[in-house]
Protein backbone atom coordinates (compact mmCIF):
# COMPACT_ATOMS: atom_id res chain seq x y z
CA UNK A 1 0.00 0.00 0.00
CA UNK A 2 1.34 3.43 -0.92
CA UNK A 3 2.27 5.48 2.11
CA UNK A 4 1.84 9.24 1.86
CA UNK A 5 4.45 11.41 3.51
CA UNK A 6 3.74 14.82 4.97
CA UNK A 7 7.16 16.16 4.08
CA UNK A 8 10.19 15.32 2.01
CA UNK A 9 13.21 15.79 4.26
CA UNK A 10 16.01 18.18 3.38
CA UNK A 11 18.49 15.33 3.75
CA UNK A 12 16.60 13.19 1.22
CA UNK A 13 16.22 16.03 -1.25
CA UNK A 14 19.91 16.93 -0.99
CA UNK A 15 21.03 13.32 -1.46
CA UNK A 16 18.76 12.73 -4.43
CA UNK A 17 19.73 16.07 -5.97
CA UNK A 18 23.34 14.92 -5.94
CA UNK A 19 22.38 11.69 -7.71
CA UNK A 20 19.77 12.79 -10.21
CA UNK A 21 19.66 15.22 -13.16
CA UNK A 22 18.03 18.58 -12.43
CA UNK A 23 14.89 17.72 -14.40
CA UNK A 24 14.43 14.49 -12.47
CA UNK A 25 14.87 15.95 -9.01
CA UNK A 26 12.66 18.98 -9.58
CA UNK A 27 9.60 17.17 -8.28
CA UNK A 28 11.41 16.17 -5.11
CA UNK A 29 12.41 19.78 -4.48
CA UNK A 30 8.84 20.95 -5.07
CA UNK A 31 7.55 18.34 -2.64
CA UNK A 32 10.02 19.58 -0.06
CA UNK A 33 9.16 23.26 -0.54
CA UNK A 34 5.43 22.56 -0.45
CA UNK A 35 5.63 21.07 3.01
CA UNK A 36 4.94 23.51 5.79
CA UNK A 37 7.02 21.47 8.18
CA UNK A 38 9.97 20.83 5.89
CA UNK A 39 13.42 21.09 7.41
CA UNK A 40 15.66 24.00 6.49
CA UNK A 41 18.46 22.84 4.21
CA UNK A 42 21.94 23.47 5.50
CA UNK A 43 25.33 21.91 6.07
CA UNK A 44 25.64 18.42 7.49
CA UNK A 45 25.34 18.12 11.25
CA UNK A 46 28.52 18.51 13.26
CA UNK A 47 27.78 15.12 14.83
CA UNK A 48 30.60 12.64 14.24
CA UNK A 49 28.53 9.81 12.81
CA UNK A 50 31.26 7.24 12.23
CA UNK A 51 29.90 4.96 14.98
CA UNK A 52 26.22 5.27 14.06
CA UNK A 53 26.15 1.72 12.68
CA UNK A 54 27.87 0.14 15.70
CA UNK A 55 24.48 -1.15 16.86
CA UNK A 56 24.37 -3.70 13.99
CA UNK A 57 27.62 -5.49 14.86
CA UNK A 58 26.95 -9.13 15.75
CA UNK A 59 24.64 -11.93 14.62
CA UNK A 60 20.90 -11.54 14.06
CA UNK A 61 17.77 -13.41 13.08
CA UNK A 62 15.55 -11.52 10.68
CA UNK A 63 11.93 -12.16 9.71
CA UNK A 64 11.48 -10.74 6.21
CA UNK A 65 8.37 -9.81 4.24
CA UNK A 66 8.96 -9.03 0.56
CA UNK A 67 6.46 -7.58 -1.94
CA UNK A 68 6.71 -9.70 -5.06
CA UNK A 69 5.85 -7.05 -7.68
CA UNK A 70 6.58 -3.52 -6.39
CA UNK A 71 4.78 -0.48 -7.83
CA UNK A 72 2.21 -2.58 -9.70
CA UNK A 73 -0.63 -2.45 -7.19
CA UNK A 74 0.23 -5.98 -6.08
CA UNK A 75 -0.60 -7.06 -2.53
CA UNK A 76 1.16 -10.42 -2.80
CA UNK A 77 3.85 -10.84 -0.16
CA UNK A 78 6.22 -13.69 0.59
CA UNK A 79 7.84 -14.28 3.97
CA UNK A 80 11.03 -15.94 5.12
CA UNK A 81 13.67 -16.02 7.81
CA UNK A 82 17.25 -14.88 7.47
CA UNK A 83 20.53 -15.05 9.34
CA UNK A 84 22.44 -11.76 9.36
CA UNK A 85 26.08 -11.41 10.42
CA UNK A 86 27.81 -8.01 10.64
CA UNK A 87 31.45 -7.29 11.43
CA UNK A 88 33.22 -4.00 11.91
CA UNK A 89 35.97 -2.67 9.66
CA UNK A 90 38.17 0.43 9.98
CA UNK A 91 37.39 0.75 13.70
CA UNK A 92 33.73 1.44 13.01
CA UNK A 93 34.08 3.68 9.95
CA UNK A 94 32.71 0.79 7.94
CA UNK A 95 31.05 -2.58 8.34
CA UNK A 96 30.38 -5.69 6.30
CA UNK A 97 26.98 -7.37 6.55
CA UNK A 98 26.17 -10.83 5.19
CA UNK A 99 22.60 -12.09 4.88
CA UNK A 100 21.33 -15.56 4.04
CA UNK A 101 17.58 -15.65 3.40
CA UNK A 102 15.26 -18.54 2.57
CA UNK A 103 11.69 -17.99 1.33
CA UNK A 104 9.23 -20.07 -0.72
CA UNK A 105 10.55 -18.16 -3.76
CA UNK A 106 14.12 -19.37 -3.25
CA UNK A 107 17.40 -18.80 -1.46
CA UNK A 108 19.30 -15.50 -1.32
CA UNK A 109 22.82 -14.72 -0.15
CA UNK A 110 23.79 -11.08 -0.13
CA UNK A 111 26.30 -8.62 1.22
CA UNK A 112 26.07 -4.97 2.23
CA UNK A 113 29.21 -2.87 2.51
CA UNK A 114 28.68 0.34 4.50
CA UNK A 115 31.36 3.05 4.46
CA UNK A 116 31.47 6.34 6.35
CA UNK A 117 32.38 9.55 4.53
CA UNK A 118 34.00 11.78 7.21
CA UNK A 119 33.80 14.95 5.11
CA UNK A 120 30.11 14.68 4.30
CA UNK A 121 29.41 12.96 7.67
CA UNK A 122 27.21 10.54 5.79
CA UNK A 123 27.19 6.82 5.05
CA UNK A 124 27.31 5.06 1.69
CA UNK A 125 25.66 1.65 1.33
CA UNK A 126 26.71 -0.83 -1.37
CA UNK A 127 24.87 -4.08 -2.12
CA UNK A 128 26.03 -7.31 -3.76
CA UNK A 129 24.15 -10.52 -4.55
CA UNK A 130 26.19 -13.73 -4.31
CA UNK A 131 24.64 -15.00 -7.54
CA UNK A 132 26.19 -12.07 -9.42
CA UNK A 133 29.32 -11.41 -7.35
CA UNK A 134 29.54 -7.65 -8.03
CA UNK A 135 28.80 -4.51 -6.02
CA UNK A 136 25.75 -2.94 -7.61
CA UNK A 137 25.19 0.73 -8.33
CA UNK A 138 23.99 3.30 -7.58
CA UNK A 139 25.18 3.67 -4.01
CA UNK A 140 22.63 4.56 -1.32
CA UNK A 141 23.60 7.69 0.68
CA UNK A 142 22.26 9.11 3.92
CA UNK A 143 22.60 9.54 7.66
CA UNK A 144 20.98 9.03 11.07
CA UNK A 145 18.83 11.69 12.68
CA UNK A 146 16.85 11.39 15.90
CA UNK A 147 17.57 7.68 16.16
CA UNK A 148 16.46 6.83 12.62
CA UNK A 149 18.68 6.23 9.61
CA UNK A 150 17.48 7.04 6.08
CA UNK A 151 19.44 6.36 2.90
CA UNK A 152 18.41 7.22 -0.65
CA UNK A 153 19.31 6.48 -4.24
CA UNK A 154 17.82 6.71 -7.72
CA UNK A 155 17.30 3.57 -9.81
CA UNK A 156 15.41 2.31 -12.84
CA UNK A 157 12.53 -0.16 -12.53
CA UNK A 158 10.78 -1.48 -15.65
CA UNK A 159 12.24 1.39 -17.66
CA UNK A 160 11.08 4.09 -15.22
CA UNK A 161 13.18 6.20 -12.87
CA UNK A 162 12.31 5.62 -9.23
CA UNK A 163 13.62 6.75 -5.86
CA UNK A 164 14.69 4.12 -3.32
CA UNK A 165 14.75 4.59 0.45
CA UNK A 166 16.36 2.37 3.08
CA UNK A 167 15.26 3.07 6.64
CA UNK A 168 16.56 1.79 9.99
CA UNK A 169 14.25 2.50 12.95
CA UNK A 170 13.02 1.26 16.34
CA UNK A 171 16.65 0.62 17.31
CA UNK A 172 17.39 -1.07 20.64
CA UNK A 173 20.41 -3.09 21.81
CA UNK A 174 18.52 -6.29 20.96
CA UNK A 175 16.46 -5.43 17.88
CA UNK A 176 15.74 -3.00 15.07
CA UNK A 177 13.35 -2.55 12.16
CA UNK A 178 14.42 -2.23 8.51
CA UNK A 179 12.35 -1.15 5.54
CA UNK A 180 13.06 -0.65 1.85
CA UNK A 181 10.57 1.45 -0.10
CA UNK A 182 10.18 2.70 -3.68
CA UNK A 183 8.70 5.96 -4.95
CA UNK A 184 7.52 6.46 -8.53
CA UNK A 185 6.44 10.09 -7.99
CA UNK A 186 9.71 11.74 -6.93
CA UNK A 187 9.27 11.11 -3.22
CA UNK A 188 5.68 12.26 -2.75
CA UNK A 189 4.51 8.76 -1.82
CA UNK A 190 6.36 5.58 -0.91
CA UNK A 191 5.53 1.88 -1.17
CA UNK A 192 7.36 -0.50 1.16
CA UNK A 193 8.52 -3.71 -0.53
CA UNK A 194 11.02 -5.24 1.92
CA UNK A 195 10.19 -5.22 5.64
CA UNK A 196 12.40 -6.89 8.23
CA UNK A 197 12.14 -7.24 11.99
CA UNK A 198 15.61 -8.09 13.23
CA UNK A 199 16.49 -9.67 16.61
CA UNK A 200 19.97 -10.15 18.04
CA UNK A 201 21.23 -13.67 18.74
CA UNK A 202 24.88 -12.85 19.54
CA UNK A 203 27.10 -9.84 20.15
CA UNK A 204 29.73 -11.42 17.90
CA UNK A 205 29.51 -11.96 14.10
CA UNK A 206 29.56 -15.49 12.74
CA UNK A 207 33.14 -16.71 12.29
CA UNK A 208 34.10 -17.23 8.64
CA UNK A 209 34.39 -20.87 7.59
CA UNK A 210 37.11 -22.40 5.44
CA UNK A 211 35.39 -25.77 5.26
CA UNK A 212 32.80 -25.22 2.52
CA UNK A 213 33.50 -27.66 -0.29
CA UNK A 214 31.72 -25.72 -3.02
CA UNK A 215 33.52 -22.42 -2.72
CA UNK A 216 36.32 -21.05 -4.88
CA UNK A 217 39.72 -21.25 -3.10
CA UNK A 218 41.66 -18.97 -5.47
CA UNK A 219 42.33 -16.31 -2.83
CA UNK A 220 42.89 -18.63 0.14
CA UNK A 221 46.56 -17.59 0.16
CA UNK A 222 45.47 -14.10 1.20
CA UNK A 223 43.46 -15.07 4.31
CA UNK A 224 44.88 -13.86 7.62
CA UNK A 225 46.77 -10.90 9.07
CA UNK A 226 49.74 -9.38 7.28
CA UNK A 227 52.48 -6.82 7.81
CA UNK A 228 52.93 -5.08 4.46
CA UNK A 229 55.73 -2.90 3.16
CA UNK A 230 54.43 -0.81 0.28
CA UNK A 231 56.62 0.90 -2.31
CA UNK A 232 54.68 3.27 -4.54
CA UNK A 233 55.78 5.15 -7.65
CA UNK A 234 54.87 8.78 -6.81
CA UNK A 235 54.20 10.06 -10.32
CA UNK A 236 53.65 7.28 -12.88
CA UNK A 237 54.27 7.83 -16.60
CA UNK A 238 56.05 11.15 -15.96
CA UNK A 239 59.69 10.13 -16.26
CA UNK A 240 60.06 10.64 -12.50
CA UNK A 241 61.90 7.80 -10.74
CA UNK A 242 60.98 8.73 -7.15
CA UNK A 243 59.41 6.06 -4.92
CA UNK A 244 57.52 6.46 -1.63
CA UNK A 245 57.59 3.74 1.04
CA UNK A 246 55.16 2.97 3.86
CA UNK A 247 54.20 0.12 6.16
CA UNK A 248 50.68 -1.22 6.48
CA UNK A 249 48.81 -3.85 8.47
CA UNK A 250 46.12 -5.75 6.54
CA UNK A 251 43.52 -8.32 7.58
CA UNK A 252 41.68 -10.53 5.09
CA UNK A 253 38.76 -12.85 5.81
CA UNK A 254 36.07 -14.85 4.04
CA UNK A 255 32.63 -13.74 2.96
CA UNK A 256 29.91 -15.95 1.46
CA UNK A 257 31.93 -18.92 2.71
CA UNK A 258 29.03 -21.32 2.19
CA UNK A 259 27.87 -20.14 -1.23
CA UNK A 260 28.24 -21.78 -4.61
CA UNK A 261 31.59 -22.27 -6.31
CA UNK A 262 32.99 -19.00 -7.54
CA UNK A 263 31.13 -16.90 -4.99
CA UNK A 264 34.14 -16.37 -2.78
CA UNK A 265 35.22 -12.92 -1.74
CA UNK A 266 37.93 -11.48 0.45
CA UNK A 267 37.32 -8.38 2.54
CA UNK A 268 40.55 -6.51 3.26
CA UNK A 269 41.12 -3.59 5.60
CA UNK A 270 44.38 -1.77 6.14
CA UNK A 271 46.02 0.97 8.16
CA UNK A 272 49.44 2.60 8.16
CA UNK A 273 51.71 1.33 10.90
CA UNK A 274 55.34 1.74 11.95
CA UNK A 275 55.22 -1.14 14.40
CA UNK A 276 54.55 -4.86 14.16
CA UNK A 277 51.78 -5.98 16.53
CA UNK A 278 52.56 -9.10 18.51
CA UNK A 279 50.23 -11.50 16.74
CA UNK A 280 51.52 -15.01 16.16
CA UNK A 281 49.36 -15.56 13.08
CA UNK A 282 50.58 -12.43 11.32
CA UNK A 283 52.64 -12.91 8.17
CA UNK A 284 54.72 -10.50 6.11
CA UNK A 285 54.72 -9.41 2.49
CA UNK A 286 56.40 -6.82 0.34
CA UNK A 287 54.38 -5.08 -2.37
CA UNK A 288 56.37 -3.25 -5.02
CA UNK A 289 54.75 -1.73 -8.11
CA UNK A 290 51.86 -4.18 -7.93
CA UNK A 291 53.86 -7.31 -7.05
CA UNK A 292 53.54 -9.11 -3.75
CA UNK A 293 55.96 -11.54 -2.14
CA UNK A 294 55.26 -13.53 1.00
CA UNK A 295 58.26 -13.60 3.30
CA UNK A 296 56.83 -15.62 6.17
Amino acid sequence: MMKAISQFSAVAAAVLASLAPESTIRGASQAQNASAGAETAGPASAHDAQHDFDFVIGTWKSHVRRLQKPLTGSTSWIEGDATVSVRKIWNGRGDLEEIELTTPAGHLEGLTLRLYDPQARQWRLYWANASQGVLTSPVSIGEFRDGRGEFYDQETLDGKIIFVRHRFSEITPKSYHFEQAFSADRGQTWEANWIADVTRTSDEPIAPSLSAEDRNPDFDFNIGHWDVEVKRFTNPLSGNSKWASSRTVTASSLTWSNSMAGKFSCATSSRRSRRTPATSSRRSRVITAGRGNRTG
